[in-house]
Protein backbone atom coordinates (compact mmCIF):
# COMPACT_ATOMS: atom_id res chain seq x y z
CA UNK A 1 0.00 0.00 0.00
CA UNK A 2 1.31 3.67 -1.11
CA UNK A 3 0.36 5.95 1.62
CA UNK A 4 1.09 8.77 -0.22
CA UNK A 5 -1.75 8.26 -2.68
CA UNK A 6 -4.91 10.52 -2.05
CA UNK A 7 -7.99 9.74 -4.59
CA UNK A 8 -8.37 11.98 -7.78
CA UNK A 9 -11.07 13.86 -8.63
CA UNK A 10 -14.89 12.08 -8.67
CA UNK A 11 -14.92 11.97 -12.30
CA UNK A 12 -11.30 10.10 -12.90
CA UNK A 13 -12.60 7.62 -9.96
CA UNK A 14 -14.69 3.91 -10.60
CA UNK A 15 -16.31 2.04 -7.62
CA UNK A 16 -18.31 -1.01 -7.95
CA UNK A 17 -21.04 -3.30 -6.26
CA UNK A 18 -22.47 -6.43 -7.11
CA UNK A 19 -23.93 -9.57 -5.91
CA UNK A 20 -21.65 -11.68 -3.13
CA UNK A 21 -23.24 -15.11 -4.22
CA UNK A 22 -22.52 -14.97 -7.98
CA UNK A 23 -22.36 -18.10 -9.14
CA UNK A 24 -19.09 -19.64 -11.34
CA UNK A 25 -20.93 -19.56 -14.53
CA UNK A 26 -22.03 -15.81 -13.82
CA UNK A 27 -18.26 -14.94 -12.94
CA UNK A 28 -16.70 -16.26 -16.46
CA UNK A 29 -19.88 -14.47 -18.18
CA UNK A 30 -19.13 -11.13 -16.64
CA UNK A 31 -15.66 -10.90 -16.80
CA UNK A 32 -15.28 -10.26 -20.61
CA UNK A 33 -17.97 -6.98 -20.07
CA UNK A 34 -16.16 -5.62 -16.74
CA UNK A 35 -12.96 -5.98 -18.55
CA UNK A 36 -13.85 -3.93 -21.96
CA UNK A 37 -15.95 -1.23 -19.07
CA UNK A 38 -12.97 -0.75 -16.91
CA UNK A 39 -10.56 -0.40 -20.62
CA UNK A 40 -12.97 2.27 -21.78
CA UNK A 41 -13.42 4.13 -18.58
CA UNK A 42 -9.28 4.09 -18.17
CA UNK A 43 -9.36 5.27 -22.16
CA UNK A 44 -11.66 8.18 -21.02
CA UNK A 45 -9.93 9.36 -18.06
CA UNK A 46 -10.34 7.73 -15.07
CA UNK A 47 -7.61 6.37 -13.41
CA UNK A 48 -8.74 4.65 -9.83
CA UNK A 49 -10.98 2.23 -8.96
CA UNK A 50 -12.47 1.58 -5.51
CA UNK A 51 -13.50 -1.86 -4.25
CA UNK A 52 -15.68 -3.02 -1.20
CA UNK A 53 -13.90 -6.40 -0.28
CA UNK A 54 -16.57 -8.40 -0.51
CA UNK A 55 -16.60 -11.89 -1.79
CA UNK A 56 -18.15 -12.50 -5.11
CA UNK A 57 -18.39 -9.61 -7.63
CA UNK A 58 -15.79 -7.51 -5.79
CA UNK A 59 -13.17 -9.96 -5.34
CA UNK A 60 -13.86 -10.68 -8.92
CA UNK A 61 -13.31 -6.87 -9.65
CA UNK A 62 -10.60 -6.90 -7.43
CA UNK A 63 -8.43 -9.51 -9.16
CA UNK A 64 -9.45 -8.44 -12.88
CA UNK A 65 -8.24 -4.80 -11.94
CA UNK A 66 -4.79 -6.46 -10.25
CA UNK A 67 -4.44 -8.23 -13.45
CA UNK A 68 -4.88 -5.25 -15.55
CA UNK A 69 -2.39 -3.21 -13.82
CA UNK A 70 0.07 -6.16 -14.25
CA UNK A 71 -0.33 -6.77 -17.40
CA UNK A 72 -2.09 -3.35 -19.54
CA UNK A 73 -2.18 -0.41 -17.34
CA UNK A 74 0.46 0.77 -14.89
CA UNK A 75 -1.01 3.49 -13.78
CA UNK A 76 -4.65 2.29 -12.56
CA UNK A 77 -4.83 3.08 -9.03
CA UNK A 78 -7.01 0.18 -6.98
CA UNK A 79 -8.34 1.31 -3.62
CA UNK A 80 -9.91 -1.00 -1.08
CA UNK A 81 -13.04 0.53 0.98
CA UNK A 82 -12.94 -2.10 4.21
CA UNK A 83 -16.17 -1.55 6.10
CA UNK A 84 -14.11 -2.81 9.36
CA UNK A 85 -11.35 -5.10 10.40
CA UNK A 86 -11.78 -8.70 10.59
CA UNK A 87 -14.10 -8.70 7.14
CA UNK A 88 -13.01 -11.68 5.78
CA UNK A 89 -12.28 -13.90 8.73
CA UNK A 90 -15.25 -16.67 8.68
CA UNK A 91 -15.00 -16.63 5.03
CA UNK A 92 -13.16 -20.07 3.36
CA UNK A 93 -9.66 -20.10 3.21
CA UNK A 94 -8.87 -19.41 -0.15
CA UNK A 95 -10.87 -16.57 -0.48
CA UNK A 96 -8.94 -14.71 2.86
CA UNK A 97 -6.19 -15.90 0.41
CA UNK A 98 -7.50 -13.72 -2.33
CA UNK A 99 -8.69 -10.95 -0.04
CA UNK A 100 -5.32 -10.67 1.68
CA UNK A 101 -3.54 -10.37 -1.50
CA UNK A 102 -6.20 -7.73 -2.93
CA UNK A 103 -4.91 -5.92 0.57
CA UNK A 104 -1.51 -6.01 -0.79
CA UNK A 105 -1.93 -5.24 -4.11
CA UNK A 106 -4.49 -1.80 -2.90
CA UNK A 107 -2.96 1.58 -3.47
CA UNK A 108 -4.79 2.77 -0.27
CA UNK A 109 -6.66 0.64 1.87
CA UNK A 110 -9.49 3.02 3.30
CA UNK A 111 -10.72 1.15 6.83
CA UNK A 112 -13.72 3.05 7.57
CA UNK A 113 -14.67 1.64 11.17
CA UNK A 114 -12.64 0.28 14.18
CA UNK A 115 -15.36 -2.89 14.79
CA UNK A 116 -18.28 -4.14 13.12
CA UNK A 117 -21.49 -2.46 13.70
CA UNK A 118 -24.97 -2.41 11.98
CA UNK A 119 -24.76 -0.15 8.98
CA UNK A 120 -20.97 -0.33 8.52
CA UNK A 121 -21.40 -2.09 5.01
CA UNK A 122 -23.48 1.11 4.44
CA UNK A 123 -20.88 3.68 5.38
CA UNK A 124 -18.28 1.81 3.05
CA UNK A 125 -21.34 2.03 0.09
CA UNK A 126 -21.22 5.68 0.47
CA UNK A 127 -17.84 6.29 1.08
CA UNK A 128 -17.23 4.39 -2.65
CA UNK A 129 -20.16 6.90 -4.10
CA UNK A 130 -19.22 9.95 -2.20
CA UNK A 131 -16.09 9.62 -4.08
CA UNK A 132 -16.56 8.38 -7.38
CA UNK A 133 -18.11 9.86 -10.82
CA UNK A 134 -18.83 6.34 -12.15
CA UNK A 135 -19.94 3.02 -10.82
CA UNK A 136 -19.86 -0.26 -12.61
CA UNK A 137 -22.36 -2.70 -11.18
CA UNK A 138 -23.63 -6.18 -11.43
CA UNK A 139 -27.16 -6.46 -9.98
CA UNK A 140 -29.88 -8.38 -10.97
CA UNK A 141 -32.40 -7.44 -8.02
CA UNK A 142 -34.08 -4.75 -6.80
CA UNK A 143 -33.31 -5.70 -2.70
CA UNK A 144 -29.95 -6.21 -0.84
CA UNK A 145 -26.88 -3.80 -0.46
CA UNK A 146 -26.07 -4.05 -4.16
CA UNK A 147 -29.65 -2.40 -5.12
CA UNK A 148 -29.06 0.10 -2.42
CA UNK A 149 -25.71 1.06 -3.62
CA UNK A 150 -26.96 1.72 -7.38
CA UNK A 151 -29.78 3.64 -6.12
CA UNK A 152 -27.62 6.00 -4.03
CA UNK A 153 -25.17 6.22 -6.90
CA UNK A 154 -28.39 7.54 -9.23
CA UNK A 155 -29.80 9.84 -6.68
CA UNK A 156 -25.92 11.16 -6.60
CA UNK A 157 -26.51 11.50 -10.37
CA UNK A 158 -23.36 9.27 -11.52
CA UNK A 159 -22.92 7.58 -14.46
CA UNK A 160 -23.80 4.03 -14.00
CA UNK A 161 -23.39 0.67 -15.56
CA UNK A 162 -24.57 -2.47 -14.79
CA UNK A 163 -22.88 -5.40 -16.24
CA UNK A 164 -25.78 -8.00 -15.42
CA UNK A 165 -27.37 -10.24 -18.35
CA UNK A 166 -28.86 -7.68 -20.57
CA UNK A 167 -32.25 -8.84 -20.40
CA UNK A 168 -32.17 -7.51 -16.76
CA UNK A 169 -34.48 -5.05 -15.83
CA UNK A 170 -34.30 -2.86 -12.56
CA UNK A 171 -36.50 0.16 -11.92
CA UNK A 172 -36.26 2.86 -9.07
CA UNK A 173 -39.65 3.47 -7.04
CA UNK A 174 -39.02 7.35 -7.29
CA UNK A 175 -39.16 7.05 -11.24
CA UNK A 176 -40.15 4.10 -12.54
CA UNK A 177 -39.47 2.90 -16.01
CA UNK A 178 -36.97 5.76 -16.40
CA UNK A 179 -34.00 3.78 -15.49
CA UNK A 180 -35.45 -0.10 -16.83
CA UNK A 181 -32.27 -1.42 -18.13
CA UNK A 182 -29.60 0.11 -17.01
Amino acid sequence: MTSAFTLPPREQVCCFTGHRDMTYSAMQEVLPRLTEAVTDLLNAGVSTFIVGGARGFDTLVAIQLINLRRHLYPKLRLVLARPCPGQADRWPAAEQTLYETVRREADLDVLLADHYYNGCMQKRNAFMVEHSGHLLAYVTRTSGGSYQTLTMARRQGISIQNLAESGISLTFPEQQGLFDGI
